[in-house]
């Protein structure tokens, strides 16, 4: 089967502390400041024989202050509270505290607590280190992820410092064949932009998961 086009639509959600409120751009972070950080992506696809597909996604993150110093911020990143106790015990990589420098990469700062972390998620699933970076499937394919480090990769992807959080700003998504302007959403203090996802990279990873699949 042929997919033809696709559309992906990028939900971002600015919620600082409990006062839910519309903001054009971001305030200056101060210690002990709370957001809230949701990422919602909706794609459809069509194929060359009238065929579609739809799916939804939805991710949040908790972003606490630690401490704003003079070369950057300290942050700690969790999931919410509402998450259940089993979705809890399958996010190893939170609660994740992290240096973000003015100029450079994040720096991961308790390390040592995501090694002991995943060790236990390992067990529990009767896994072991030798099944790292395989793939498994389940109602989905996903990769089996054992790298503390790689909690950096999945903040960033919430980043709201690394471009303008307001109306009218450019926004790109990484798996985006180009950046759309940010405008205001239907309800809440949400901005959304909508663009056409890379044809190569989702193919690219479905030939990866077909190769590896069992079937």
């Amino acid at each position: 089967m042929k997919w033809l086009s696709f559309l992906a639509t990028v939900a971002v959600l600015l919620a600082p502390g409990n006062d839910v409120r519309a903001q054009p751009t971001r305030a200056t972070p101060r210690r002990g400041d709370i957001y809230e950080l949701t990422l919602t992506r909706d794609m459809a696809q069509r194929d060359n024989r009238g065929g579609t597909a739809s799916s939804h996604d939805q991710d949040t993150l908790i972003e606490r202050v630690v401490e704003a110093r003079a070369d950057g911020l300290e942050l700690e990143y969790d999931v919410p509270n509402e998450v259940t106790a089993q979705q809890r015990a399958s996010e190893w990589h939170f609660p994740a505290r992290v240096f973000k420098p003015t100029r450079g990469p994040i720096q991961l700062l308790n390390r040592s607590e995501l090694e002991a972390r995943v060790e236990g998620w390992l067990k529990s699933g009767g896994m072991t280190r030798a099944n790292c970076g395989q793939l498994i499937f389940t109602w989905n394919a996903f990769r089996i992820d054992c790298d503390p480090q790689s909690v950096t990769r999945m903040i960033q992807r919430f980043d709201l410092t690394s471009f303008e959080v307001r109306e009218g700003a450019s926004y790109l998504d990484p798996n985006a064949e180009g950046p759309a302007r940010l405008v205001r959403g239907s309800s809440g203090p949400t901005l959304v932009a909508e663009m056409a996802v890379d044809p190569d990279a989702v193919r690219r990873a479905r030939a990866e998961t077909m190769l590896a699949s069992p079937n």
